[in-house]
Protein backbone atom coordinates (compact mmCIF):
# COMPACT_ATOMS: atom_id res chain seq x y z
CA UNK A 1 0.00 0.00 0.00
CA UNK A 2 2.93 2.37 0.84
CA UNK A 3 4.30 1.77 -2.54
CA UNK A 4 0.60 2.73 -4.67
CA UNK A 5 0.52 5.99 -1.87
CA UNK A 6 3.58 6.89 -3.05
CA UNK A 7 2.93 6.85 -6.95
CA UNK A 8 -0.38 8.81 -6.26
CA UNK A 9 1.71 11.76 -4.32
CA UNK A 10 4.18 11.53 -7.45
CA UNK A 11 1.54 11.76 -9.53
CA UNK A 12 0.06 14.65 -7.90
CA UNK A 13 3.26 16.41 -7.68
CA UNK A 14 4.03 15.99 -11.38
CA UNK A 15 0.35 17.09 -12.42
CA UNK A 16 0.70 20.75 -10.17
CA UNK A 17 4.40 21.03 -11.83
CA UNK A 18 3.53 21.11 -14.82
CA UNK A 19 0.28 23.36 -14.71
CA UNK A 20 2.16 25.69 -12.16
CA UNK A 21 4.91 25.53 -14.34
CA UNK A 22 3.00 26.39 -17.40
CA UNK A 23 0.80 28.77 -16.13
CA UNK A 24 3.55 30.74 -14.77
CA UNK A 25 5.60 30.74 -18.23
CA UNK A 26 2.56 32.34 -19.98
CA UNK A 27 2.39 34.83 -17.71
CA UNK A 28 5.48 35.63 -17.75
CA UNK A 29 5.90 35.78 -21.12
CA UNK A 30 3.16 37.54 -21.99
CA UNK A 31 4.49 40.52 -20.04
CA UNK A 32 8.00 40.65 -22.18
CA UNK A 33 6.99 39.24 -25.44
CA UNK A 34 3.71 39.86 -27.16
CA UNK A 35 4.11 35.92 -28.89
CA UNK A 36 0.30 35.92 -30.06
CA UNK A 37 1.12 38.57 -32.38
CA UNK A 38 3.24 35.99 -34.26
CA UNK A 39 2.50 32.71 -36.01
CA UNK A 40 5.63 31.64 -34.10
CA UNK A 41 5.30 32.69 -30.89
CA UNK A 42 1.48 30.76 -31.42
CA UNK A 43 2.72 28.01 -32.18
CA UNK A 44 5.42 27.53 -29.44
CA UNK A 45 2.91 28.84 -26.69
CA UNK A 46 0.02 26.33 -27.84
CA UNK A 47 1.32 23.71 -25.83
CA UNK A 48 1.42 25.59 -22.35
CA UNK A 49 -1.79 26.61 -22.60
CA UNK A 50 -3.24 23.71 -23.29
CA UNK A 51 -1.60 21.86 -20.74
CA UNK A 52 -2.97 24.68 -18.21
CA UNK A 53 -6.38 23.65 -19.43
CA UNK A 54 -6.09 20.19 -19.55
CA UNK A 55 -4.93 19.71 -16.03
CA UNK A 56 -7.13 22.21 -14.38
CA UNK A 57 -9.62 20.23 -13.56
CA UNK A 58 -7.34 17.89 -11.17
CA UNK A 59 -5.12 20.68 -9.52
CA UNK A 60 -8.84 22.30 -8.79
CA UNK A 61 -9.53 18.87 -6.94
CA UNK A 62 -6.18 18.50 -5.41
CA UNK A 63 -7.18 22.11 -3.44
CA UNK A 64 -10.50 20.60 -2.50
CA UNK A 65 -11.69 17.01 -2.97
CA UNK A 66 -15.13 18.33 -2.18
CA UNK A 67 -15.25 20.76 -5.95
CA UNK A 68 -16.41 18.22 -8.77
CA UNK A 69 -15.50 19.74 -12.01
CA UNK A 70 -18.67 20.89 -13.96
CA UNK A 71 -18.95 18.96 -17.36
CA UNK A 72 -17.81 21.43 -19.18
CA UNK A 73 -14.65 21.81 -17.07
CA UNK A 74 -14.11 18.22 -17.64
CA UNK A 75 -14.96 18.23 -21.74
CA UNK A 76 -12.25 21.35 -21.90
CA UNK A 77 -9.76 19.68 -20.09
CA UNK A 78 -10.34 16.63 -22.77
CA UNK A 79 -10.44 18.71 -25.27
CA UNK A 80 -6.78 20.19 -24.30
CA UNK A 81 -5.17 16.83 -24.42
CA UNK A 82 -7.06 15.35 -27.58
CA UNK A 83 -5.05 18.78 -29.66
CA UNK A 84 -1.90 18.28 -28.00
CA UNK A 85 -1.20 15.89 -31.55
CA UNK A 86 -2.43 18.82 -33.43
CA UNK A 87 -0.44 21.36 -31.77
CA UNK A 88 2.82 19.23 -32.23
CA UNK A 89 2.21 18.78 -35.67
CA UNK A 90 1.41 22.73 -35.84
CA UNK A 91 4.90 23.37 -34.31
CA UNK A 92 6.75 20.58 -36.75
CA UNK A 93 4.85 22.65 -39.65
CA UNK A 94 6.26 25.83 -38.21
CA UNK A 95 9.90 24.74 -37.81
CA UNK A 96 9.70 23.18 -41.01
CA UNK A 97 8.55 26.66 -42.49
CA UNK A 98 11.90 28.40 -40.95
CA UNK A 99 14.02 25.69 -41.77
CA UNK A 100 13.30 25.77 -45.54
CA UNK A 101 13.13 29.65 -45.52
CA UNK A 102 9.95 30.46 -46.55
CA UNK A 103 8.65 32.38 -43.31
CA UNK A 104 9.85 35.25 -41.87
CA UNK A 105 11.69 34.78 -38.45
CA UNK A 106 10.13 34.52 -34.94
CA UNK A 107 10.70 37.98 -34.55
CA UNK A 108 9.19 39.43 -37.84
Amino acid sequence: MAGARLQADLADIAVQATFWTSLTFVAALSRIWPWWQHWYGRAMITIDILLVIAFAPAVVELFDPSLVPRSWFTWASLAAFTFIPARTAWLFWAIRRIQRGSAPTASG
